[in-house]
């Protein structure tokens, strides 16, 4: 496994060539990871339809290796070398341990949030005509924290498995350690994060999903980021009778993050977003059979979220 990749070596030709010019020249033999110190085997793949939540997901065009191998330890390409490479910079939030794991510290990034939160807070009250412009990025070692989330949450949209970073990544919340799969959600997975969120608040999570929409919110002096959810025909009935469905609000309290997100989204038609932040449930009955799980984040810094 490894990182998706869009370039590969072309022996024949001794250059590099795109999954596209590969594709479109049918070129499947004599190509290898784009990375000299690595060079294994690689063959490209056509984009193809994933079925998420009763929804066809496009997976874009990209080299896969060929076989069971790995990337060479030290290749670009491979998703340990990825993960030491961002724990070099991370002031200590990310480190390698041993059996060639990483440990994510978020007791310290948590931490830093909590100490952040409440001059932030006042600083988006202080204007009651639009949300802040200020970007909170460099207040202690903050910066350097969400920095490091935003380089994990970019890897994990790279990666060929999403069960890759499960397998590789423990997060210390203080007392204890929580497993990749119990910090990380897929769209495929909203359902469970509202489980675990609505009794397990004591630590941020990072949901992904499709950007429905993004407005400002004047009632709430924010601007209100909402992904899309299952529509009911989508959504089975529960053993009691009741369809519960999953539904994504983010409050970006931040102009310059909010309109980031809008540029990603409708001029480079990017469609999905990863974000990170403490998480607030509730549930409100729609209809007679129907339950919506309400789930809130809370975005102040550019490096909360991720678009692609």
């Amino acid at each position: 496994m490894g990182v998706k990749m869009k370039k590969a070596y072309f022996a024949k030709g001794d250059c590099f060539i795109t999954v596209e010019e590969a594709l479109d020249k049918q070129i499947r033999e004599a190509l290898f990871c784009a990375s000299e110190n690595c060079r294994i085997p690689v063959t490209p793949r056509r984009s193809h339809f994933r079925e998420i939540n009763h929804k066809k997901k496009v997976i874009p065009s990209h080299f896969m290796i060929k076989g069971k191998r790995d990337h060479d330890s030290d290749c670009c390409y491979n998703t340990e070398g990825q993960l030491k490479i961002i724990a070099k910079d991370s002031e200590d939030a990310l480190s390698s341990t041993d059996n060639q794991k990483f440990l994510l510290r978020l007791n310290l990034i948590t931490s830093e949030m909590k100490k952040d939160k409440d001059s932030s807070s006042k600083d988006v009250q202080s204007s009651s005509k639009k949300p802040s412009t200020k970007t909170y990025e460099n207040k202690g070692k903050l910066n350097s924290y969400l920095s490091t989330m935003s380089k994990i949450m970019k890897l994990q949209s790279e990666v060929e498995n999403n069960q890759e970073l499960n397998q590789l990544i423990k997060l210390d919340v203080g007392r204890k350690q929580v497993r990749w799969s119990q910090f990380f959600y897929n769209e495929d997975r909203h359902r469970q994060c509202y489980n675990y969120v609505h009794t397990n608040s004591i630590h941020p999570v990072c949901i992904c999903g499709e950007i429905s929409s993004i407005e400002l919110n004047k009632k709430f002096n924010c601007y209100s980021l909402k992904l899309k959810k299952r529509k009911l025909n989508e959504v089975s009935n529960d053993e009691d009778g009741i369809k519960r469905v999953p539904s994504i609000l983010v409050n970006v309290y931040n102009e310059s993050v909010a309109k980031h997100i809008k540029y990603k989204n409708e001029v480079e038609q990017l469609k999905n977003i990863s974000f990170f932040s403490f998480i607030k449930t509730s549930s409100k009955p729609y209809l007679k059979d129907v339950l919506y799980l309400n789930m809130y984040g809370f975005v102040h810094h550019s490096k909360q979220i991720y678009v692609f």
